[in-house]
């Protein structure tokens, strides 16, 4: 069963401990982040998510993203990624 992890407004460095927590509590399962209120994505945050969906892969799970608010998705372009990022490689190895 998936869990669901409802982002924060403002994920920036202030948020960041709290999304780390967030994503090791659910490391052994697929993730959904339902990312609908996010309106500010800092890279700190986004080093966390992407290295969660790494770990995620790696461990045969999933981390998807859904529901993204516009102004996440306008940052995570600005940070130079897109949604594709937390697709998982059919073989993570």
């Amino acid at each position: 069963m998936s869990a669901v992890v409802v982002l924060s407004e403002k994920l920036d460095s202030m948020a960041a401990p709290l999304l780390e927590k967030a994503l090791e509590d659910t490391v052994d399962r697929d993730v959904v982040l339902d990312a609908s209120g996010v309106n500010m994505l800092g890279g700190h945050c986004l080093e966390i998510l992407v290295s969660g969906a790494k770990t995620a892969a790696f461990g045969g799970n999933r981390l998807e993203v859904t529901n993204p608010f516009e102004d996440f998705l306008r940052d995570l372009a600005t940070l130079g990624l897109s949604l594709e990022i937390f697709d998982a490689p059919e073989d993570p190895k």
